[in-house]
């Protein structure tokens, strides 16, 4: 890898989800790229938007939209998806943002991590869910390959509502919080 070079996040992605996922070449929507793992029990999603858009609202709607139109949720499995977005700017994560990455299973696919990158700054954001899971692995990855490549990258973790704390509480074996060990600010977004 060419740490001084120009970084190509579809190729980081690929190699970020070897193993774990296979390339969509086949799905024609403009300006994505997706990476996905479908079999009887899991159903996994990566996508790549490049061109987004800055608001939150509108990463929000066009993000579940393409999503909705391109992957269909099993009533037996459920979807579970992370999104790679390349905005002009990045700011960190400010509380509209947080609304978008679910803390509990969402019926229209659940969307574990979302992160935000600005090449002409050299920054990332990312955002996951309080919960470790199968896309974990991807989002760590992807964040520590942008901080070796020179990138300031800050990970913000959305903590658990009030019934997955209660929950977790009872039952703690079976939910693994997500461990927050990226480079650079973690810190955790907390929800009432």
């Amino acid at each position: 890898m060419d740490v001084h070079g120009p970084i190509d996040l579809a190729e980081e992605l690929t190699q970020q989800t070897a193993g774990r996922l296979r390339p969509r070449g086949d799905i024609p929507e403009s300006d994505w790229r997706f990476w996905e793992k479908r079999n009887l029990n899991i159903h996994r999603v990566v996508g790549l938007w490049t061109r987004g858009p800055s608001s939150a609202r509108e990463i929000g709607i066009q993000t579940r939209a393409t999503i909705a139109r391109r992957f269909r949720r099993a009533w037996w499995r459920g979807l579970g998806f992370g999104v790679v977005v390349e905005v002009r700017d990045v700011q960190g994560f400010p509380e509209e943002f947080r609304e978008l990455v679910d803390g509990r299973e969402n019926p229209k696919g659940t969307w574990q991590w979302l992160i935000l990158v600005s090449r002409a700054r050299k920054k990332a954001s990312g955002l996951h869910t309080w919960i470790e899971g199968y896309l974990s692995p991807v989002y760590r990855g992807l964040l520590a390959d942008l901080e070796e490549r020179g990138f300031e990258v800050e990970s913000v973790r959305k903590e658990k509502d009030g019934l997955m704390k209660l929950l977790t509480a009872a039952k703690p074996r079976y939910f693994r919080d997500f461990r927050n060990d990226i480079g650079g600010t973690r810190r955790a977004a907390n929800d009432g």
